[in-house]
């Protein structure tokens, strides 16, 4: 979905991002830079809900190292699939969670303005 704004709005937040002191790969990460040449508008996650940071990070996070796991030290040991979906489950909650905190903590410390203010 294209939004209006997003360039402007893009510039506003990476200049405040910089402005706050925000190091470089923090404020501007592959994924936006990958996301922007394809066509997407993601938005620097310091710009995002909580929610949404939480979720969508601990989905990524779940099902990279649930399958890294598996196939690295999980099958070898015998551990059944449903225990191995709810460990993977449980370490995407946790690591979703922690990186929402973390996301929010910056955003307040740094007095950082709302996505609609930009």
């Amino acid at each position: 979905m294209k939004q209006p704004d997003y360039a402007r709005r893009f510039d506003a937040a990476v200049a405040e991002l910089n402005t706050a002191g925000v190091s470089g790969l923090n404020a501007m990460p592959p994924y936006l830079r990958i996301g922007r040449k394809i066509g997407f508008e993601p938005r620097p996650l310091h710009y995002e809900s909580f929610a949404k940071v939480a979720v969508s990070l601990g989905i990524y996070f779940a099902v990279t190292w649930g399958f890294f796991m598996s196939f690295v030290f999980w099958q070898d040991r015998g551990m059944p699939a449903p225990m191995q979906a709810f460990n993977a489950a449980l370490a995407g909650l946790l690591f979703g969670l922690g990186m929402a905190v973390w996301y929010r903590r910056i955003r307040r410390k740094s007095r950082l303005s709302s996505w609609d203010e930009l």
